[in-house]
């Protein structure tokens, strides 16, 4: 019994030097076999994490899949925003190469920064006319919250009538000549008189008062303007030179602030005449008491300057 005992204990030994003997192949096998275990287990810990990545990323993606179906609202916020992108490059490229056009001929092309609006008096000639012309802006930039027009600049354009009523003064070269009868000697030096038809007045240029009427045609600046007017004024004279009556002046005018207005035109005048065939130095006959007239409208130069209330 003993000395099975002792070949046992003999045996097992052996077997534990072979398992701790570094340079035995038992203990070798076993070294090489602990080693590719722990690498086992180092790449099943990898393996173990890449795992719970790639299950979370899963989990993410499965979560973002609702967001991506075309009944949901982030994604009509893409397309949204897709097509506001796209818009706003079409606007800045198409605003870059009008900038590039107008740089390379500034007086053919108009300025791409710059905006012009007419605000004209075309209107009918019985009313006046007001234009009101307001400047607003809106922000479209992305992600802008206020859409509402906001006003910039407002600016009433008010444009009167274009007719004038004006008052002043006429010049008119239409020669009036008054008549009368006088005593004549005859011959001369003599005692012996002779009742002749004479001019007892002869005036070349003769002032007259004078309404007008001045149409506004045409008007380049506030100071300055282009009229069209006709005027009647009074031509009073007595009888010996046929009488009052009414001239009339047509012609263009030119204004100044719209106050004061220079008319050179056409005169019509009445201008009086002896008449019965009679002329001035004929003797007058004994049944004659007073020249007698013949009165017709004659044509003339004639300038007006009116004024009205500014």
């Amino acid at each position: 019994m003993a000395a099975t005992i002792a070949i046992t204990q003999r045996d097992l030994q052996g077997d534990a030097n072979r398992f701790t003997d570094p340079q035995s192949e038992t203990a070798k096998a076993i070294a090489e076999a602990i080693s590719g275990l722990q690498s086992s287990t180092t790449d099943l810990n990898g393996g173990a994490k890449v795992i719970s990545s790639a299950m979370a990323q899963n989990a993410k993606v499965a979560t973002g899949l609702a967001d991506v179906q075309q009944s949901s609202s982030k994604y009509s916020d893409f397309v949204t925003a897709h097509d506001s992108l796209v818009t706003w490059n079409v606007r800045m490229t198409t605003l870059k190469g009008r900038w590039q056009t107008y740089l390379a001929n500034p007086k053919g092309v108009p300025d791409p920064f710059s905006m012009t609006t007419a605000a004209d008096c075309g209107f009918a000639f019985s009313r006046t006319k007001t234009t009101a012309i307001t400047l607003s802006r809106v922000d479209q930039l992305p992600g802008s919250t206020a859409t509402n027009p906001e006003t910039v600049l407002s600016v009433s354009v008010e444009c009167t009538s274009p007719f004038t009523v004006a008052a002043g003064v006429a010049f008119s070269t239409l020669r009036q000549q008054q008549y009368g009868i006088q005593a004549v000697a005859t011959p001369p030096a003599s005692t012996t008189t002779v009742n002749k038809f004479v001019t007892t007045s002869d005036s070349r240029v003769n002032p007259l008062p004078i309404g007008m009427i001045h149409v506004r045609l045409y008007e380049p600046t506030e100071w300055f303007s282009v009229h069209g007017s006709f005027g009647v004024a009074g031509d009073i004279k007595p009888q010996s030179a046929g009488g009052s009556s009414a001239d009339f002046i047509l012609g263009p005018s030119i204004a100044f602030f719209r106050t004061m207005f220079l008319t050179p035109g056409l005169h019509l005048g009445r201008q009086a005449v002896l008449g019965g065939g009679y002329h001035v130095g004929d003797p007058v006959p004994s049944n004659i008491t007073t020249p007698p007239l013949q009165t017709s409208y004659k044509p003339a130069f004639g300038l007006a300057v009116t004024f009205t209330k500014p």
